[in-house]
């Protein structure tokens, strides 16, 4: 779902894929920024099957890998933010972070077959637009935009 609302947005996107886990750098990554409990790294290549990468195909301008402890997520987000203007859409893919800020869109993927986590099934109590793989049409146009700073869905 990142991808798709990736591509929609003709390279203007900035791509951020969060987790609590450590990841070792690999080639083509960049950390840019670290602290007691969280790093931000940069991916640069493209041609991996890492979701970082997979952003970058799907036309993000720019990609990022977030580690961080649950604790500091919130912190770590908001230095993130900060990097860039409030005019540049930034597509996250967390399952965590969402305990912690409210996005301009939250998109929850519902479906039918998987089984949710216990740190998942509360996270349909939030204001959410529902998104089930099992129906999704590859053919079917989002009507997700990003305008004015804002996200919008019709």
């Amino acid at each position: 779902m990142a991808c798709r609302i990736i591509s929609r947005l003709n390279s203007r996107a900035v791509a951020v894929k969060i987790t609590p886990h450590y990841h070792e750098l690999t080639e083509g990554v960049t950390e840019i920024m670290n602290g007691k409990g969280y790093s931000i790294r940069e991916e640069t290549d493209a041609g991996s099957s890492k979701d970082t990468s997979l952003m970058l195909k799907a036309g993000a301008a720019r990609s990022f890998l977030i580690s961080a402890w649950k604790a500091d997520m919130e912190d770590v987000f908001i230095k993130f933010m900060a990097l860039f203007p409030s005019s540049v859409p930034v597509v996250c893919d967390s399952i965590t972070l969402r305990n912690h800020i409210e996005p301009g869109l939250f998109i929850l993927m519902v479906s039918d077959k998987a089984e949710k986590r216990d740190d998942e099934k509360h996270l349909a109590d939030y204001k959410h637009l529902p998104f089930n793989p099992e129906a999704f049409d590859e053919n079917e146009i989002l009507k997700i935009r990003f305008e004015g700073g804002r996200w919008t869905c019709d």
